[in-house]
């Protein structure tokens, strides 16, 4: 597997970026007496500041029909004054296929992709509303989201981690 890319001014940028978000701030909400999680919004509410500080753009665009059963999105994160660029995609595979359900994993999706990204933690039981009734809370084989491969610098290190 390749190791993507990210140019100098991009990686330093994330890096800083990474440096002011606090994993403790991703606010969890709660959804109903069995469901707490950190919504979409309230993980933008921990990255967007320090990305915008670091002259960083995220933008998220949906890709539907990858699979018949689910979505895709790609991340991208581009460094406003040099241009540099890194994107990851991020599949997730629905129960079913409706435009509810399309958009439900979109949302997933890109929350998901965020987190990982920019490591960060919050509790999150909501992947069992994700899951076929009969599954259990774990993932069947194949998972329902690929890993987010995250940018390394030249000693192996995750750019932007602890």
């Amino acid at each position: 597997m390749e190791t993507p890319f990210i140019g100098k001014d991009l990686a330093k940028a994330l890096f800083e970026a990474r440096k002011e978000m606090v994993a403790g701030e991703v606010k969890k909400n709660v959804r109903g007496a069995h469901n707490k999680y950190a919504d979409l919004g309230s993980v933008l509410d921990v990255i967007n500041p320090a990305l915008e500080k670091n002259g960083i753009l995220v933008s998220q665009t949906p890709i539907v029909g990858v699979h018949a059963d689910g979505v895709a999105v790609t991340t991208i994160l581009t460094h406003v004054d040099s241009g540099q660029q890194f994107s990851f995609t991020t599949e997730v595979r629905s129960t079913k296929i409706d435009p509810q359900a399309n958009g439900g994993c979109i949302t997933y999706a890109r929350r998901y992709a965020l987190m990982s990204f920019f490591v960060l933690v919050s509790e999150d039981d909501d992947a069992q509303s994700a899951m076929p009734a009969r599954a259990s809370a774990a993932p069947a084989a194949g998972g329902f989201q690929r890993a987010v491969r995250a940018p390394l610098n030249r000693s192996g290190a995750v750019v932007g981690g602890d």
